[in-house]
């Protein structure tokens, strides 16, 4: 197994989040390269990610190894809930070590968002004609038991 290499890791691989909810993930890169590095990054439709405050899909740094980067996953409110949303960092500054110790040209980690159920607040007109049916429902079966 080579000693040399750079590895990227999660804190924690899947968390919940709530529609138009904030979920964070720290993470570690560490690696023998020196000079400056770029984590990349991508998320499926509905989730939107920053790293360090970058939301533009790019973050150039000084490898100072081990650095940790904080991932910031923000969830549309109209997400669906139950699904999970999968954002993938990617480190490409070369000499990545797989599990077996194989070097790689870049390192990669996947992270899941799993969308919970919000707090469903029905609309004011909502609330308003399920009354008015349940108050006419009320009188049609009054009005038949008179008769």
């Amino acid at each position: 197994m080579a000693s040399a290499g750079s590895s990227l890791a999660v804190d924690n691989v899947q968390k919940t989040i709530s529609p138009g909810g904030t979920q964070t993930f720290k993470l570690t890169l560490t690696t023998t390269n020196s000079g400056t590095g770029t984590l990349t990054w991508w998320s499926d439709a509905g989730i939107s990610a920053a790293i360090d405050g970058d939301a533009d899909g790019s973050h150039s740094f000084t490898i100072s190894s081990p650095n940790t980067f904080t991932l910031e996953v923000n969830a549309d409110p109209t997400i669906v809930d139950g699904t999970e949303y999968i954002t993938t960092v990617m480190y490409s500054g070369g000499d990545c070590l797989d599990a077996n110790g194989n070097s790689k040209p870049s390192c990669r980690v996947a992270l899941g968002a799993l969308v919970t159920p919000g707090v469903i607040t029905p609309e004011v007109s909502t609330v308003g004609l399920m009354s008015v049916g349940i108050i006419g429902l009320i009188g049609l079966v009054k009005l038949r038991r008179k008769n």
